[in-house]
């Protein structure tokens, strides 16, 4: 089987990592067209194999989402002849990623440094949660345990001061996000010069990379912020607000969005009042400003609402539940679900980008734990 063609064609990838963090970066090359080789443990493989329920059409969500359009390859790398096996695969690899405890790789043998000095080129991804190096190099960490360690979750929650985690396992993600970037930036540096290297990839590093402007507002005032609500402290209204019917989000990110909405919605006199002048006078008479716009919009539907706001240019949406913006006719619009390739009734999320010249040309399925090994092991 040939590997699918895209911007990345003939790159390979051999992929040590589990769980999510490494295998999303894996994900991201995979789709682009590299021919990832996941390299699991046999008997059990990637642990997120068993990360149920949920699943879908038999599988792990978890692992369904992540490794598509991937391959498969049962190594016991205590194993001697097992390694070996790895040790040919390297030589014709671009790109290997591993997201062992510290100092596992040393002990298996699968170092950067060993796997370097078989192929120099090689670019080499380690992820982990706080960094190969340093005092707590040694220490686990899941994406939960980052959410609550990066100060994450402390601005998430009730303004009431309940702290909740994010759905999504952001940290995870976006630690693949930035690794993937990485490697991308890596094999493009090693097209000009010939270099292969080593990246280092932390968990507590992405955290921040997604919270920077939070880190600056530290900076800047002194002070750590607090648990949000369904609001943003810089702006206002920009939050969740009551309808006859359900939640709906308005977002007012400018003093032109403001004096829009309040056109459309017939409040005059709150565009004229001077506390809600400004973006500044907002925020500082929020619960104010909060309850004169509810006293309107609390009498209608929150359909009725997005049709005024969409045909003034004013952003906002109901709050959605995932089955609702899956049923949405725009979801098929944009093709949000691509049909895997010989499994139609089976559905996998599209790759977010669309390339006019190098698109993703297959959804393939989740590859069965050692399901090609027969084609690999003997190469």
């Amino acid at each position: 089987m040939t590997a699918p063609a895209g911007a990345l064609a003939g790159v390979r990838v051999l992929e040590l990592a589990r769980t999510l963090a490494g295998p999303f970066a894996g994900h991201v090359l995979a789709d682009l067209g590299a021919d990832v080789l996941k390299v699991e443990q046999p008997g059990s493989g990637d642990e997120s194999r068993r990360f149920t329920p949920p699943t879908y059409a038999g599988d792990s969500c978890y692992f369904q989402a992540v490794n598509r359009n991937k391959r498969s390859i049962a190594l016991d790398l205590k194993d001697p002849e097992d390694r070996e096996v790895l040790y040919r695969l390297v030589r014709d690899a671009d790109v290997v990623t591993e997201s062992f405890r510290t100092g596992v790789t040393e002990r298996l043998g699968v170092d950067y440094a060993t796997l370097a000095a078989i192929n120099p080129r090689l670019i080499y991804l380690s992820v982990s949660g706080y960094g190969r190096e340093g005092s707590r190099a040694t220490w686990p960490a899941y994406d939960i345990v980052m959410q609550a360690e990066t100060g994450l979750m402390s601005m998430t929650g009730t303004e009431a001061g309940e702290v909740v985690k994010i759905g999504p396992s952001i940290a995870d993600i976006s630690t693949g996000l930035y690794s993937s970037v990485g490697l991308l930036t890596a094999l493009f540096h090693r097209e000009r010069t010939g270099e292969g290297q080593y990246l280092d990839v932390a968990m507590f590093d992405a955290q921040f990379g997604i919270m920077n402007n939070w880190a600056l507002s530290v900076l800047g005032t002194g002070e750590a912020p607090k648990p949000m609500g369904v609001g943003n402290p810089a702006l206002a209204p920009y939050q969740t607000i009551a309808t006859a019917d359900g939640d709906y989000m308005l977002g007012c990110g400018n003093d032109g969005h403001w004096l829009r909405f309040c056109t459309a919605m017939g409040l005059d006199d709150l565009s004229a009042d001077p506390r809600f002048a400004t973006n500044d006078d907002r925020v500082a008479h929020r619960t104010a400003l909060i309850d004169a716009i509810e006293e309107r919009t609390r009498r209608i539907p929150r359909d009725e609402l997005d049709a005024v706001l969409k045909a003034t240019g004013v952003p906002g949406s109901p709050v959605n539940d995932l089955q609702e913006v899956l049923d949405d006719p725009f979801a098929a619009e944009r093709g949000l679900l691509q049909p895997l390739t010989g499994r139609e009734d089976v559905k996998a999320v599209k790759f977010p980008v669309t390339f006019g010249g190098t698109p993703v040309m297959e959804y393939r399925p989740a590859p069965a734990l050692g399901a090609d090994d027969p084609e690999w092991r003997d190469r």
